[in-house]
């Protein structure tokens, strides 16, 4: 801790040497840190490897630190719980520092091993109600490399005739900026199975949400989400429903899927 404190301020070679004297008689130890700060440094280059399939701006843009910058300690460490948390690589990445000739300029080395971040999954049932059923759902993080996630699902029965799809589209960086970007769109068609006997039920549902960090780990959100609604049944007229929602967000989770430290809290 103490290390970090002085290497905030750029001192990446400080040294901390406790030197302990103990006293036997009164049972006391006096422990004085000595302190050799040496000189202020700065970042040279920063590159990555093993990266195969995720782009070097992805990370780049995660690191809390820039190349010609004053060295920060702190900055490093947190870039690197930045990326873990991305849930792109496994946990043995790993941020090196490799000195260069010239005494204060360190190049920052990530070494990475990306992590499958591709899902497929597959459903199928029968009930004595419904008949049939079945449903397929995709998921890919990390899309192209870029760091977007598209999310399909599909689902299907065989009596109640009913039939759903839904996309979802996220991009935590639009254009590469700090506003983040969450689309999502959905069709079904099912039978009224209430007392009302409306027929067949269609409902269209879209939204589209921004967000844009406040700081750190918090950020906000604005969501507008529309849906459509049609009956067979024509004395019943369509429905529209529409609303605008705004969130707060805390999440300091380590990884997105199976995360083991840290809180994600929403307020809507």
């Amino acid at each position: 801790q103490l290390r970090e404190i002085y290497q905030e301020q750029g001192y990446a070679f400080v040294q901390v040497q406790p030197d302990v004297r103990i006293d036997d008689e009164r049972r006391i130890v006096d422990v004085t840190y000595r302190i050799h700060k040496g000189e202020k440094a700065y970042i040279g280059r920063i590159e990555f490897q093993g990266n195969r399939e995720t782009r070097d701006y992805v990370m780049r843009r995660e690191f809390l630190v820039r190349e010609n910058e004053l060295y920060n300690g702190r900055k490093l460490r947190l870039s690197q719980q930045n990326l873990l948390a991305l849930g792109y690589f496994q946990p043995s990445m790993s941020i090196d520092e490799q000195r260069r000739d010239v005494d204060n300029v360190l190049d920052v080395i990530t070494k990475a091993e990306e992590s499958q971040t591709g899902n497929l999954q597959a459903q199928i049932g029968y009930s004595d109600q419904s008949g049939l059923t079945g449903s397929v759902s995709l998921s890919k993080g990390n899309l192209g490399g870029r760091g977007q996630t598209l999310r399909v699902t599909v689902e299907a029965a065989q009596r109640t005739v009913t039939r759903r799809i839904s996309t979802d589209f996220i991009d935590p960086h639009i254009f590469d900026s700090e506003f983040s970007s969450d689309s999502s769109l959905a069709f079904s068609s099912t039978q009224d199975q209430t007392e009302l006997e409306r027929g067949t039920i269609e409902e269209l549902r879209g939204s589209q949400g921004f967000g844009h960090p406040i700081f750190s780990r918090l950020s906000t959100s604005l969501t507008y989400s529309a849906t459509n609604r049609t009956f067979e049944d024509k004395d019943y007229a369509p429905t529209q429903l529409r609303s605008l929602t705004n969130a707060l967000r805390w999440n300091s989770v380590n990884h997105p899927v199976f995360p083991t430290d840290g809180s994600n809290i929403v307020l809507a």
